[in-house]
């Protein structure tokens, strides 16, 4: 290992593997940043050989100092000398300096595929997939005052205490589960079923939970994150390949609102949510990385894809105030740290000394941690920005690297890359004149493009137009009769009410929840009923622009139009007033249009 690649690295073992786990994060800001040494608290859930030999582990990790040793001597401190690195090496191996770790378990029947935390009230619980095939929650109160009672040597402390609640309605056992951040007790669970179940929580510590599952999968559900912002909306991933949207106020069958079917090659593992952008990150067995674009969702295009690990990505998580970097694990055995803010420079020179390994690396990727066995889950820790903990079957790591260490108050490029991170690209200073030249350049493309976009949204909007009347057209006259104006006139209402049936399923939509309902779509609902008006009056004034459908060559054309842009231009439009419609003017072969 390069330690002078790390500000912070320890390892520890709570004796078993353990699949999964959970930091107990507080709420403090970021600014403990250098208040060494560290101190978090987690929980996890154990995978021991015999199912009577697990337990549900809470944990205290303490007194972790930072890295300080020869190796770590800086090459901008040339005049340190050796009795100050001397003393920097007693200092480590003080035994008051050495990180310290306590743990307290309550006895749990079965395997843990997966825990998470949350705070209740004044209730600290831990809700527990078991490899049983239950879901039950835990008080952890008392085994977290344990972690605070001064001890001697090694003393373990140990408790038998029943769930406060748990369900069985599964059927089979399952590892999707997560807690709502925005609503308090509210938890989605998924099974190796299809079924996702979402708990409601209810007075006195309990939940209602509806039997009828949410199944629009079609294979074992790995993954469910419930967006931070929307209350009542989830996304889940599945062994069936895909990514699904949810509205939770809609009926279990009803509650799917979007799908990417094939958004990896195979299984859908892991899934993310970014707390500050509209993006989703997701992680399979095809070792791909992807981030989609919520904006662009129905697309099913991912808005980048990265391939470096080897073997089946087994945890992604976004920073929890970086919205741009992200950590991943794979089952090749490597922690990734990305960037998504970084592109490749191509002016910049290739380093010396670099060899084939590091030509095909992607521009994004900041730095690698290696050295772990079957890495399973990994979490980055609130309050101090830039440490990560992971698990594995060698046991727990916690590590800070120096590529992603500091707040967001540091500008990227201010310094020289981290010693050990895999990053080949040179980052461009934001006040460079190169970034001033760059950003010239990106605003007269913009400009250019917005000109071209306009003409082009203009071209799309009259095709959509048309392309309306193409479709009901059929359905108010046959082909080789010629156009009347009673016709005419069926067409146009119905063209101005084509959106009353959109509104209508938004009016359904917002009509769910009760008394804890609230207007979704209300930018849809105003610029409907906006152009719904604006359209209106037009009809009732100076008329509303409509293909001429009395002229008897341009309604031929017009049946025969395959609904290419490209030969809308050949069409010819006309305003078409109500009054004259209804006076039947143009019965008479009046075919005079303003």
């Amino acid at each position: 290992m390069d330690e002078g690649a790390y500000v912070v690295y320890h390892q520890a073992s709570l004796g078993p593997p353990c699949l999964s786990f959970d930091l107990v994060q507080d709420e403090q800001p970021a600014s403990a940043l250098e208040e060494y040494p560290y101190s978090l608290y987690g929980v996890a859930g154990s995978q021991a050989a015999k199912a009577n030999a697990n337990c549900i582990i809470t944990f205290k990790m303490f007194n972790l100092h930072p890295l300080t040793s020869k190796k770590a001597k800086s090459p901008s401190d040339p005049d340190q000398s050796e009795d100050e690195s001397e003393d920097e090496d007693d200092s480590a191996q003080d035994p008051e300096n050495q990180p310290k770790l306590k743990v307290a378990s309550i006895k749990h029947n079965g395997g843990i595929n997966r825990i998470r935390y949350k705070m209740l009230g004044s209730t600290a619980v831990a809700a527990v997939w078991s490899e049983l095939g239950s879901v039950g929650i835990y008080g952890l109160n008392h085994c977290l005052q344990q972690l605070e009672i001064p001890t001697s040597g090694n003393d373990w402390y140990r408790e038998t205490t029943p769930p406060i609640f748990s369900f069985k309605g599964h059927l089979t056992e399952g590892f999707a589960l997560n807690w709502s951040p925005t609503v308090p007790g509210l938890l989605a669970t998924g099974d190796c079923r299809q079924n996702i179940h979402v708990w409601q929580p209810q007075e006195a510590g309990t939940w209602a939970i509806d039997q009828r599952p949410y199944a629009s999968h079609t294979a074992s559900v790995e993954d469910i994150q419930w967006s931070p912002n929307e209350p009542n909306v989830m996304a889940s991933c599945s062994v069936d390949q895909s990514i699904k949207i949810w509205d939770c106020r809609a009926k279990p069958d009803q509650a799917c609102m979007l799908t990417v079917k094939h958004s990896h090659a195979s299984d859908v593992n892991v899934i993310d949510w970014n707390r500050h952008e509209p993006f989703i990150a997701s992680g399979g067995d095809d070792g791909c990385m992807k981030v989609w674009d919520l904006r662009q969702f129905e697309k099913g295009e991912p808005v980048a894809t990265f391939k470096h690990h080897t073997g089946p990505v087994t945890s992604v998580e976004w920073h929890p105030s970086d919205p741009t970097v992200l950590a991943s694990s794979g089952a090749d055995d490597q922690i990734a740290l990305w960037d998504l803010a970084l592109e490749k420079d191509d002016e910049a020179e290739q380093p010396s000394g670099t060899g084939d390994e590091l030509k095909d690396l992607p521009p994004q990727l900041l730095f690698i941690h290696q050295g772990l066995q079957d890495i399973k889950e990994l979490h980055w820790h609130r309050k101090y920005p830039g440490l990560l903990v992971s698990t594995s079957h060698s046991g727990f790591d916690v590590f800070r690297t120096i590529s992603v260490s500091r707040p967001l108050i540091m500008a990227k490029g201010k310094h020289a890359p981290a010693p050990g991170a895999v990053r080949k690209d040179k980052v461009i200073h934001p006040h460079s004149r190169k970034a001033q030249k760059m950003q010239s350049k990106a605003e007269k493309r913009h400009k250019l493009q917005g000109v071209v976009k306009s003409g082009g949204l203009k071209l799309q909007a009259l095709g959509e137009r048309l392309q309306w009347f193409r479709e009901n057209l059929p359905l108010c006259l046959e082909e080789g009769e010629p156009m009347s104006s009673e016709v005419m006139l069926n067409l146009a209402e119905a063209f101005l009410s084509r959106f009353q049936e959109e509104l209508d399923q938004i009016a359904m939509k917002n009509s769910i929840g009760g008394k804890n309902k609230r207007k979704n779509h209300q930018s849809r609902i105003d610029v409907i009923e906006f152009t719904m008006q604006t359209e209106k009056e037009e009809f009732d004034g100076c008329g509303v622009e409509m293909p001429n459908l009395f002229d008897q060559d341009n309604l031929s054309y017009f049946q025969q139009w395959d609904g290419e842009l490209r030969f809308v231009q050949n069409i010819k439009l006309a305003r078409f007033k109500r009054a004259d419609l209804e006076s039947k003017k143009f019965d008479d072969g009046n075919m005079e249009m303003e």
